[in-house]
């Protein structure tokens, strides 16, 4: 079961995330330990869905089972808090500190409460619903062969290859083989205390936990440094976090989510710092693909707030080749069985797995599958391999009907359409480049199927007075090439990103 644990001394606070009888943390605990009970104040707090607190498994109808609400780290947060101001009178957080969820949930509280002090989950859920005893959530007795399916795909990830290699599960011969291992740690651990419902819960909880693509600059002494910069994330409409069909109630929910564009998103991110934040300028706008997008529409809609924005692997116009590209997703998903218009009551895997196949096509290059790195050095036995695994598996997390909002919006981008542009350039993209203040780092990749660094060069052109500065980054890796996808790429952008600010500045 997921505990957490918070240190105060007096009114200090620190937490540790616990799976009791899997992973015991209680080590830490103790006189004279580093969580010393003599010096702080211990407060244990249980996530929602754990069984322990409110869960699908302890909550009446209407909300329970699969009935039971979504459940976020913020959700968790903000019910702790409570706690502990209103019921503990603690003024102060001394230290928040987790082990894996509850290390995510430590990363909420500075976050969500300053003063006081974001993918391999698919596969253990897929085990589990997919069984034929979890009748989607509605069992009514214990869907044994789903959580025992749950467990085993589960234990491949609690331990290290290395663990495995040495011999680890066999835990000092306390079992004779990996069978023994597996049926009585995690199957039988599973079976004998969990609900099923709980977990999928718990699990959606923790898919929850990201909220950006650009986390490997962000930090003291990376490019975004948080020593120098207030950094603020924003996700857009529809991608899940945000309101998105999968989270709206009706009349609004699913097929029925109106379109959304950037300059939605846009104007919304504003309000929010200007009225919220109060925030009056903006040292930098920066984005990966979507998000580079957005960071065009920031210096096209808001001039005068803008000083700089970097785009990388993106442009100011979605192309008449990536619309069609996109099209041809979406009609992949829209077109199978278990789509049903977007009324679906279950996933629609057969569609996801179709929409995610021809999207992996467009997210690498032509180059990175002739030099064979989709092989990722012996993970994938052949190509077939790679596109079962990485392919089919790419959105299963998402919500389709998200998906295809999301998608809209990437369709309908272009700097040249927003309403703060006049009559007359109402679709000329170039005037409107030229209209653009803000000094830019505009970063395509050479082999970037979706945003062509042609584009970019035409884009940087257009904006006068030199202000734009164009760095493609010289790799195989196509549109991956603009995140987190390899070392040598993100410190190329890294690099870059240090460089524009300082001629920039």
């Amino acid at each position: 079961m997921v505990i957490q644990r918070i240190l105060a001394s007096y009114s200090q606070l620190a937490m540790e995330a616990v799976l009791t009888g899997f992973l015991d943390q209680d080590y830490m605990i103790g006189e004279d330990k580093a969580l010393d009970p003599k010096k702080y104040y211990i407060v244990i707090f249980a996530l929602f869905s754990n069984g322990e607190s409110s869960s699908p498994s302890n909550t009446p109808a209407p909300y329970n089972g699969p009935y039971f609400p979504v459940v976020t780290y913020e959700d968790n947060v903000r019910a702790q808090h409570q706690v502990l101001t209103k019921e503990l009178k603690v003024s102060k957080v001394f230290c928040a500190i987790g082990f894996s969820m509850g290390g995510q949930q430590a990363y909420y509280w500075p976050v969500m409460y300053p003063d006081l002090v974001e993918s391999f989950l698919e596969g253990p859920k897929a085990a589990l619903v997919a069984s034929k005893d979890f009748q989607d959530g509605h069992y009514t007795s214990i869907p044994q062969h789903g959580i025992r399916a749950f467990g085993r795909v589960y234990s491949a990830w609690a331990y290290g290859q290395t663990w495995f290699r040495n011999y680890g599960y066999l835990q000092n011969d306390l079992y004779k083989n990996l069978e023994d291992f597996l049926r009585a740690d995690w199957e039988g651990g599973f079976v004998t205390t969990w609900d099923a419902n709980d977990m999928l819960t718990l699990l959606r909880t923790w898919q929850l936990g990201d909220v950006s693509h650009l986390e490997y600059m962000i930090g003291e002494d990376q490019a975004l440094d948080t020593k120098k910069y207030y950094i603020i994330t924003f996700a857009l409409f529809s991608n899940g976090e945000s309101s998105s069909p999968s989270n709206t109630p009706a009349p609004y929910n699913g097929p029925y989510f109106p379109v959304v564009t950037y300059e939605d998103n846009i104007r919304a991110q504003y309000q929010v710092l200007t009225k919220e934040l109060n925030v009056s300028k903006a040292f930098c706008v920066i984005g990966f693909s979507m998000g580079g997008q957005q960071a065009y529409h920031w210096a096209a809609i808001y001039p005068d707030f803008v000083e700089r924005f970097i785009s990388i692997c993106s442009s100011a116009r979605t192309s008449l080749h990536n619309r069609c590209s996109l099209e041809g997703m979406k009609a992949a998903l829209v077109a199978s069985q278990d789509f049903q218009g977007g009324h679906y009551t279950t996933a629609p895997y057969q569609g996801i797995r179709a929409f995610g196949i021809v999207g992996n096509a467009w997210s690498s290059s032509q180059a990175w599958f002739r030099d064979r790195y989709h092989l990722e050095n012996g993970k994938y036995k052949d190509f077939e391999d790679f596109l079962r695994a990485e392919g089919e598996n790419m959105f299963l997390t998402w919500d389709a009907n998200d998906m295809l909002t999301l998608l809209r919006t990437w369709q309908l981008g272009d700097i040249s359409r927003v309403s703060t542009t006049g009559t007359s350039l109402q679709g000329d993209l170039v005037g409107v480049l030229g209209n653009i203040t803000a000094k830019a780092l505009i970063m395509p990749c050479k082999t970037d199927l979706w945003f062509s660094p042609d584009d970019s060069a035409l884009e940087v052109a257009a904006m006068k007075n030199g202000i734009a500065k164009l760095v493609v980054i010289p790799s195989d890796w196509g549109h991956m090439a603009g995140g987190w996808a390899n070392d040598e790429d993100v410190q190329f952008v890294k690099e870059q990103v240090k460089v524009f600010f300082a001629e920039s500045t």
